[in-house]
């Protein structure tokens, strides 16, 4: 309820933006947005998710301003994590299980909009971009455990990898604070098709220390429309 409450007022603010800035019009042609017409800038993007330990809900980006009202920006966005656990649990009665797991997990992804500037008051500008996104993501995670009414350990390893691929499109809000730096307020929707496949490995031994391995392969894939969640973003212009 709280990630609804966050991103329905985004969307409030994104379309209060919005209205001001349609009704205020084209007026003032020398706003910050204009000033920097084939200049490039050096972007820093967070969302909601963002995870400081796996540093997954950051994109850098690098833009180019071809002109006036219109700007071209180039994203990449990399995350990756590594875990472990290893415990043991005692019940008053006698019994006891334990077990450990590792995981990893690595996702990229690039993207290339083109974004339009469709309305300005003063220092704030109103945007709206459309472009297409890659994405791949691996990860992969063993585990073994144990427990007292069946000693013999059980092994399970795992894998998968996920393609994607699609359109994204933007609306936000850029506040240009000073002539080099800028900050950014957008939501963003995307239609993605994406395939999954997984591997999965079993291996037991029971209790006369025969080994029994199992395999199994899934695979699927989908088409999805979404929102993107809102991200914050910082700009610096060069």
């Amino acid at each position: 309820m709280r990630r609804g409450n966050v991103l329905t007022g985004t969307l409030l603010v994104l379309m209060a933006f919005g209205v001001l800035a349609v009704s205020a019009g084209a007026q003032d042609d020398s706003s910050q947005a204009r000033k920097h017409a084939g200049e490039w800038a050096m972007q820093f993007q967070v969302d909601r998710d963002l995870d400081l330990n796996s540093f997954d809900g950051a994109t850098f980006a690098v833009t180019k301003h071809t002109h006036g009202k219109a700007f071209t920006r180039f994203a990449i966005g990399a995350s990756g994590q590594v875990d472990g656990f290893d415990g043991r649990n005692d019940n008053y009665d006698g019994q006891w299980s334990e077990g450990e797991s590792d995981n990893s997990y690595i996702s990229l992804r690039v993207g290339l909009q083109r974004l339009w500037y469709i309305g300005k008051i003063r220092q704030t500008a109103l945007f709206v971009g459309l472009g297409p996104e890659a994405s791949f993501a691996y990860d992969e995670s063993s585990s073994e455990s144990r427990n007292s009414s069946y000693p013999p350990p059980n092994y399970r390893e795992s894998s998968s990898t996920r393609w994607s691929a699609g359109l994204i499109s933007s609306i936000g809000v850029e506040w240009f604070v000073g002539q080099t730096v800028s900050l950014t307020a957008e939501y963003g929707f995307d239609v993605e098709y994406s395939y999954v496949s997984q591997k999965t490995q079993r291996i037991n031994r029971d209790m006369n220390d025969q080994i029994r391995t199992s395999h199994s392969k899934d695979s699927r894939d989908s088409i999805d429309f979404q929102g993107r969640g809102a991200r914050l973003g910082l700009a610096l212009y060069f």
